[in-house]
């Protein structure tokens, strides 16, 4: 469970690096909210295997490569972000995948993510920042977009 911990814990880190919307194009920037398109502006984020490497140097090297090998896997650098919201649901689509949608209160819905791996996933806006919580027999993943 503590590899789990940890694996969440560099999740959040890696995400509120600006790893996942890094300096974004906001295309409807008079929304007073979140929703709109983002684009990947890889020239102004940061690389996702060197922070990777930086949060796994100190692991012993069997725990690193696990560590690592998760981290690649569940942090994708998406290169575009759709996020639209009503008062009763919120939808994520990264890239061309299906879109995540959930109850905007943050009620969890079952969920397959990108990787196959069973979730309940849950989002929540507040102002512009975004949370959303997966939860799984591996443990609970936090993301907050800033």
């Amino acid at each position: 469970m503590a590899m789990t911990n940890f694996v969440s814990t560099v999740c959040l880190v890696l995400l509120c690096s600006g790893i996942f919307l890094g300096t974004t194009t906001l295309a409807a920037a008079q929304e007073p909210g979140l929703d709109g398109t983002y684009i990947l502006d890889q020239t102004d984020s940061d690389n996702i295997n060197e922070v990777i490497e930086t949060a796994v140097e100190k692991l012993n090297f069997v725990t690193r490569d696990i560590a690592r090998g998760r981290l690649k896997k569940l942090n994708p650098a998406y290169r575009q972000v759709a996020i639209t919201s009503s008062p009763n649901e919120i939808s994520v689509a990264v890239d061309n995948q299906p879109p995540l949608r959930t109850p905007a209160k943050g009620a969890p819905v079952a969920w397959v993510g990108p990787d196959g791996a069973k979730v309940n996933a849950s989002m929540q806006l507040a102002g512009r920042r975004l949370a959303q919580t997966f939860t799984s027999a591996d443990g609970r993943r936090l993301m907050v977009t800033r």
